[in-house]
């Protein structure tokens, strides 16, 4: 009889409910999940029984790491559970995605619990959830899904109770700022049927604002057919803007990335940007963004004090192939004073955006007869001051993000799927050639980004 009650126990802390067994007034013990009351009433058959039943520290570790070894097999539906259609007729922007407010780590017992600031309608009990994190030294790019328990509103905000616990921990705190930034967000999946994106329509993502957006996941237990244009083009990570500072032969701004923040305040001498293009320096252009691959590199003139961007690093191969990342985005190009007038400043070319994330799971078939794109976007072009001869470098462009395609049947793909890096930003040369110190350097293109295309009957 113990045992059966100890097996009941382990089998109600699996399931997240820590105070599983409770003891009624006639002396039996309920056993209860998912807060309802089970039909199983076990007797107590001694007292010492009972005492070994309530000391239950060996139990809630033993059940933490059952709970770790069936992660695997208690993970929502690969496609979804959605019963609705999903119609779209008009181009529109998806606004699925919030911050997290906390760390999550699987290594706590009992039910995770997601913190956010606000309380979107949107997500619902049984809602599905991907938690991203987006920014991170080393875990950028980890993603999973995971499904609402319940929901309960909290004087700032709404706390959200899942399913099962993670199976990865989650970080968050300095979103979209400095260097190694932890951001982490919360993206309501959508379940549906069947979906049709109508011909000449674009559905796109919320961009990436330092704390979310960027990602668009879409599960069907029909069909996905795309007649229009599914687009993260240039949803990722922000373009690094043209830095004023009152000096002379400065660095502008490096990409975004997941190792750098929006608009990071460049040291004396490049460093690593990580997927980030470095910046130019003085008249040298921006170097683009990363993710699969690494763009053309950016130029300067051959001048002292002039230097191109330091080249972005790419993902490696694990975080391209067992994660979800954006690309790097493009640097600006650096700042020169207009003939070393004070008054007159070259501020620098802005860099480009990078592509977010597109995921798209069908238990049946995705048609892909429009486009499917994470494109990154161009870096601005090079321009000359009026007051002055000489042109600043061209802005980086922001590298390709990740398109990923799932089919219990067949991909289908008639039209187009891209994930392509953005130009660098070109430089007024006269000719096309830098020449001596009166021309600014070419930035540097962004890399390509990543194509995944699973189908399960090819």
């Amino acid at each position: 009889m113990l045992r059966i009650a100890i097996f009941c126990y382990l089998l109600a802390l699996i399931a997240g409910q820590e105070d599983a067994i409770i003891e009624n007034d006639n002396g039996s013990m309920t056993v209860v999940l998912a807060d309802e009351t089970s039909d199983l009433e076990l007797r107590r058959a001694n007292q010492p029984s009972i005492k070994m039943l309530q000391s239950l520290t060996e139990l809630h570790n033993e059940a933490a790491k059952l709970r770790h070894m069936l992660a695997a097999i208690m993970t929502p539906v690969p496609f979804g559970r959605g019963t609705e259609d999903l119609n779209i007729s008009t181009s529109t922007t998806a606004e699925l995605a919030w911050p997290l407010q906390h760390d999550v780590s699987p290594d706590s017992l009992g039910p995770t619990v997601l913190k956010l600031s606000t309380c979107p309608h949107k997500i619902q009990s049984q809602s599905e959830l991907m938690l991203h994190q987006t920014q991170h030294p080393s875990r950028s790019g980890t993603y999973e899904f995971a499904i609402v328990q319940r929901v309960q509103p909290r004087q700032e905000g709404c706390s959200y109770f899942l399913t099962q616990p993670l199976s990865n921990a989650f970080y968050t705190g300095s979103n979209g700022t400095g260097f190694n930034p932890k951001a982490t967000q919360v993206v309501l999946v959508g379940n549906y049927r069947n979906v049709h994106i109508g011909q000449d329509v674009v559905y796109k993502p919320q961009s990436w604002n330092g704390q979310c957006g960027g990602i668009l996941v879409l599960k069907a237990t029909g069909n996905v057919t795309v007649n229009g244009h599914v687009s993260a083009d240039g949803c990722g990570f922000r373009g690094a803007s043209n830095r004023t500072v009152d000096a002379d032969y400065k660095f502008g701004y490096a990409g975004e990335s997941e190792l750098v923040g929006y608009n990071f305040n460049s040291p004396t001498t490049p460093t690593a940007f990580g997927s980030g293009g470095g910046p130019g320096l003085a008249q040298g252009g921006g170097a683009g963004g990363a993710h699969a691959t690494v763009g053309a590199p950016a130029t300067a003139p051959n001048c002292a004090g002039q230097a191109a961007g330091e080249q972005a690093t790419p993902l490696s191969n694990e975080a391209h192939t067992r994660r979800l990342s954006f690309g790097g985005s493009g640097a600006s190009s650096g700042v020169h004073r207009a003939d070393g007038s004070v008054s007159v400043q070259r501020v620098g070319a802005v860099g480009g955006k990078s592509g977010g994330i597109v995921a798209i799971l069908a238990q049946h078939n995705v048609v892909v007869n429009g486009i499917v794109s994470a494109d990154g976007i161009a870096g601005q072009d090079g321009y000359i001051v009026p007051e002055a001869s000489q042109s600043v470098g061209g802005g980086g462009g922001g590298a390709g993000g990740t398109a990923s395609l799932y089919a219990g049947r067949n991909v289908i793909q008639l039209g187009n799927l891209t994930v392509a890096g953005g130009l660098g930003g070109k430089t007024y040369d006269g000719g096309g050639v830098v020449r001596g110190c009166y021309f600014g350097g070419y930035g540097g293109s962004g890399g390509d980004g990543v194509i995944d295309i699973v189908s399960y009957e090819d």
